[in-house]
Formats: C-alpha cells, structure tokens, sequence
C-alpha cells in the first residue's frame, strides 16, 4: 500500500507525484477536508513506513493466535 497525493480537478484525480502505477491497480480515494493537510503527511509517512519495500514478508506459518482474544 502506498499513499499518493492527488488534486481532483472536477474532472479526474491528478496525481501530484511521478509514480509508475501497474495497470488493474486498486485504489482508495480519501477526500481531504480544508485544513487536513497536516493530518495527510502523517497519516502518509506512517503508511509509507508501514508498507515499506523493507518490510519482510511474511508466510501465514508464522503468524500466530492471539490467546488473550476472546473471539467476539
């Protein structure tokens, strides 16, 4: 997952970066209230983190149950 800036222009959604995106690629559009930039950049760095080209992958055998989990 990564994040992108965008500026819709009534039309269609610009985007603000030079990004190669895979053709079929999946998106979520979040709309941005006047004044959430701020809350863009961290909710950004911390999905760019998050999902990083660093992070490991990880195989289903090794995630374990959460025993504390009362499955409600």
């Amino acid at each position: 997952m990564k994040a992108i800036k965008a500026t819709y222009n009534g039309k269609q959604f610009l985007l603000d970066e030079d990004v190669t995106i895979p053709t079929n690629s999946r998106a979520i559009i979040v709309m941005l209230d006047e004044g959430d930039e701020e809350w863009y950049q961290l909710a950004r760095s911390g999905l760019n983190r998050a999902y990083s080209s660093e992070e490991p992958e990880y195989d289903l055998s090794q995630v374990e149950p959460n025993k504390n989990y009362e499955g409600r």
